[in-house]
């Protein structure tokens, strides 16, 4: 998270500004958009440095269980590849 942090911060801050923009819009709908949209830009970022974090730690980690798997088996297909190529 230290490293991509501030990049997370950076894309969520610009898109709210963007947002944000819409404020001066003479078409209340717009306005309304704008404001909602940046509000809901901002709680997706403090979800996802804070909640998404923390409740990745109780999710077992299939993917590399299947990695292993599928490293035994490129192995044995490459390894064979190369013993018939050479």
């Amino acid at each position: 998270m230290s490293k991509t942090g501030i990049a997370i911060f950076i894309a969520a801050a610009t898109t709210a500004a963007g947002f944000i923009s819409n404020y001066i819009s003479d078409i209340s709908a717009i306005k309304s958009f704008g404001i909602i949209a940046a509000f809901g830009i901002l709680v997706s970022f403090v979800l996802t440095v804070t909640f998404i974090p923390s409740v990745l730690q109780f999710i077992p980690h299939r993917q590399a269980l299947a990695n292993k798997n599928n490293d035994k088996i490129l192995d044995r297909i490459l390894g064979s590849l190369s013993q018939s190529i050479t």
